[in-house]
């Protein structure tokens, strides 16, 4: 039951955080926050691998204070949470209300003042996301001819409408691509049976031990490039 239910808040995290970071996060570091998430994970296994060591909790003594670790980040997450802000995105969305709200978390997350130029751009730019087609009318009178003039190709749009649009198209190939490369690597079968995997062909335990440990490293490796 522990490990279906680890697996399920494992799964959401890694679609509700980056989402979460891609909403908050100024255009410009959008990419590198959303990377660091990557980064963040690699660097956990890595840890854990480390940590389950003989020599360090994975031995008979040490193996259910190491299971209880788990509580030390989930903690910590509780007794933040109440100071996550609303997604200015989301809130630009909805009502009229709620879009003055988005203002007041927009400028608090940039450092600014709700009337700064640039968060009621950056708002307008939000608003316009969340119409069809990129096309509706600013949040800001101030700025409701930049909505008009502005246009966001494949915005809020379908998967076929973007396939359809050349600005669009390439990248969006790229990733599902790599995405489905992935799964025919066998990656996912080495990290979770290489173990029984290596016992089976007659390697030793603690040269299996070193190979799981430097997969994470290699893991750790590629995501920093």
């Amino acid at each position: 039951v522990g490990r279906v239910v680890t697996g399920v808040a494992c799964g959401a995290t890694t679609v509700v955080v980056p989402m979460y970071l891609g909403e908050i996060s100024p255009p410009q570091l959008r990419g590198t926050l959303g990377t660091c998430f990557q980064l963040c994970c690699t660097v956990a296994m890595l840890f854990a691998q480390v940590l389950g060591l003989p020599s360090l909790m994975g031995n008979a003594a040490w193996w259910p204070y190491y299971l209880l670790l788990v509580l030390l980040p989930a903690g910590l997450q509780l007794l933040l949470r109440e100071h996550l802000l609303e997604s200015p995105r989301w809130l630009a969305g909805r009502s009229h209300e709620e879009a003055f709200l988005a203002q007041q978390v927009l400028a608090k997350l940039r450092g600014q003042k709700a009337d700064d130029v640039s968060v009621l751009k950056e708002l307008d730019f939000m608003q316009m996301g969340q119409q069809r087609g990129a096309k509706g009318h600013g949040s800001c009178a101030s700025f409701g001819d930049v909505s008009k003039e502005m246009k966001i190709p494949g915005y809020n749009e379908g998967v076929f409408s973007m396939l359809r649009d050349r600005s669009t198209r390439a990248g969006l190939l790229i990733c599902g691509t790599c995405m489905v490369v992935q799964q025919f690597s066998g990656i996912n079968n080495a990290f979770n049976f290489s173990t029984a995997f290596l016992s089976a062909n007659g390697i030793e335990k603690n040269t299996i031990t070193l190979i799981a440990i430097l997969m994470n490293v290699g893991n750790v490796g590629v995501t920093l490039l």
